[in-house]
């Protein structure tokens, strides 16, 4: 029987037809085909994580090191001029002070900390100076002596070249504050102050980056009060590292105590 080619022809291309359009339901993304059934089954991508953006560390590389164009070494000379060629500026001399009390005991970075040169407060005959520090502005009837801070025997350091610096370790107690109206050297009004800060010293010679606490320490014929904590040693390697990468040709010179 002799084929029909023309409707054979139709026959066959129909039928290629139907398969590519079968094949295209099952391959067609269901989304696509208006079916949200597996797109509800599958959950969406997870939101992108963002990560916190940190400007990175500040080199801590004594400036006389570096280039002057340097934007490390200006983001600290200027802010405070060092008392000698080449020295620590009272920002570097901050950052070895906070070195070592963060080693020591970090309660005592939750409070101020300050500097200024012993030569500002020295007087021309070395001796001890009752700057105390000086009783807060504002205080009614404040006497100019702040008879609840420290004095500082500035024949201990090389005037010249230490700085010292204030830590607050608390708030002065309202019974020390009594006591003081009682003796008469407070006025009554100060029992309506507001708050003081406690506050002791660190000195700190600009020259060697060396270090004397003796605002926390005290020597008296008992040796040591209070007495040194077991991991002292530790705190001052680390406080003689932290000075070293301020001071050019390293922390030798930082003395062994």
């Amino acid at each position: 029987m002799p084929m029909n080619r023309p409707r054979d022809a139709l026959i066959a291309g129909g039928a290629l037809l139907t398969a590519v359009a079968v094949a295209a339901l099952v391959l067609w993304p269901d989304e696509e085909m208006g079916n949200d059934s597996a797109s509800r089954d599958v959950p969406p991508p997870p939101p992108a994580q963002k990560v916190a953006q940190f400007p990175p560390p500040v080199a801590l590389i004594h400036p006389a090191g570096r280039r002057n164009d340097d934007p490390v070494v200006a983001a600290f000379v200027g802010e405070s001029p060092a008392l000698c060629d080449g020295c620590l500026t009272e920002r570097a001399v901050l950052d070895v002070v906070e070195a070592y009390l963060r080693h020591l005991d970090p309660a005592y970075l939750d409070g101020d900390i300050r500097a200024l040169p012993l030569a500002d407060i020295a007087p021309e005959t070395p001796g001890n100076v009752d700057f105390q520090p000086p009783l807060p502005p504002g205080l009614v009837d404040a006497p100019e002596f702040n008879p609840m801070g420290m004095s500082i025997d500035t024949r201990r350091y090389p005037v010249e070249t230490t700085w010292i610096v204030w830590v607050q370790e608390g708030w002065i107690r309202p019974r020390i504050i009594e006591t003081q109206v009682l003796n008469g050297t407070l006025p009554e009004v100060a029992l309506s102050w507001p708050p003081i800060k406690s506050e002791v010293f660190v000195a700190v010679d600009g020259r060697t980056g060396e270090i004397w606490p003796d605002g926390i320490f005290h020597g008296t014929t008992m040796g040591i009060q209070p007495p040194h904590p077991p991991h002292y040693e530790s705190v001052l390697d680390a406080t003689r590292a932290r000075a070293a990468q301020w001071l050019r040709g390293g922390g030798s010179e930082l003395g062994s105590s």
